[in-house]
């Protein structure tokens, strides 16, 4: 009796991750969905010997041809993903970040060797809430994008109002890739539940008419010159 008391209670549990993995595919949360889902894998396991077996079997893998189909849909709509920076991008940085056009227009100073780029990854990438763009296909660094309390001493997690600063590199320019990681980047802040902030602000200057399309193209709104 315990064991088929145990065995529903799971079914019950299996049934919440299915109806939560559908609500974030109905909202376009196609990440969400697969990591939720996957929380569901141990449990969907131990149901083997229960009556309810072949049903939940039937359900489970019917949602995971969903998510699946919406996944290859998103990874072919968004041509980017964002990952925490690493060591070993040390050579592509430098790569990216040594052409002086890019530290000119993103206002930072041109990297002289790998060394700096290396420090770079080390003392400020390292931070909460910065991210590698990289090419969702090869996984190519393309550039880095990042969020920041407006108000210095703030934590970035506490902070009402954050700011958004990024940068690509000159090989990629033009290609929409920017603007997709700004929208992925502004989304996290949004749905992840970690954040306090309630406005995401953006700064570039009046000769920068790429920084500029990427703001509009995601979704910002011009409020001062």
């Amino acid at each position: 009796m315990a064991r088929t008391a145990s065995a529903e209670i799971i079914v019950v549990k299996i049934a919440d991750r299915l109806c939560n993995t559908l609500d974030f595919m109905n909202d376009g949360k196609v990440e969400h969905a697969r990591a939720y889902l996957g929380y569901g894998e141990p449990l969907h396991g131990r149901i083997k010997d229960c009556r309810y077996a072949e049903a939940i079997e039937n359900t489970w893998r019917r949602v995971q041809s969903r998510v699946s189909v919406r996944d290859r849909s998103a990874r072919m709509e968004n041509p980017v993903a964002l990952r925490r920076w690493r060591e070993s991008d040390a050579d592509a940085l430098f790569a990216l970040a040594s052409v002086p056009i890019v530290g000119q227009m993103a206002r930072f100073p041109t990297h002289a060797d790998k060394e700096e780029s290396l420090r770079v990854i080390r003392e400020i990438f390292c931070k909460p809430e910065f991210y590698a763009v990289t090419s969702r296909e090869d996984g190519t660094v393309l550039g880095s994008i990042s969020l920041h309390p407006a108000t210095k001493g703030v934590d970035v997690y506490e902070a009402e109002e954050l700011t958004i600063g990024y940068w690509m590199g000159k090989p990629y320019w033009g290609n929409g890739y920017m603007t997709e990681a700004v929208k992925t980047l502004c989304d996290r802040c949004r749905s992840s539940g970690l954040f306090a902030c309630s406005r995401i602000i953006g700064f570039t200057s009046t000769d920068n008419a790429g920084s500029q399309r990427v703001m509009e193209k995601a979704g910002f709104r011009h409020v001062e010159t």
